[in-house]
């Protein structure tokens, strides 16, 4: 589980056992599901892209989905 983004680190929650985690790093990629998960980003300056199944009103095909991951890379 997720607990928190931060600018250089991640922080979650191992849920095998319970215990908490920190990851230093320099981005995050989240492969969570089909639809869109809104995050409270009040005071976060991190970029957000959606991309995949979760970029649209409805799913996306495979085209699609590697599209918007593609054109989120190049973004970053």
């Amino acid at each position: 589980m997720v607990l928190m983004i931060l600018h250089d680190q991640f922080q979650a929650t191992n849920t095998a056992t319970n215990e908490d985690f920190t990851i230093d790093c320099d981005m995050v990629v989240m492969a969570v599901g089909s639809k869109k998960n809104t995050l409270a980003v009040e005071g976060m300056n991190t970029p957000i892209w959606n991309v995949g199944d979760c970029s649209k009103d409805r799913t996306a095909s495979i085209a699609e989905a590697v599209r918007s991951g593609y054109h989120a890379a190049n973004e970053i």
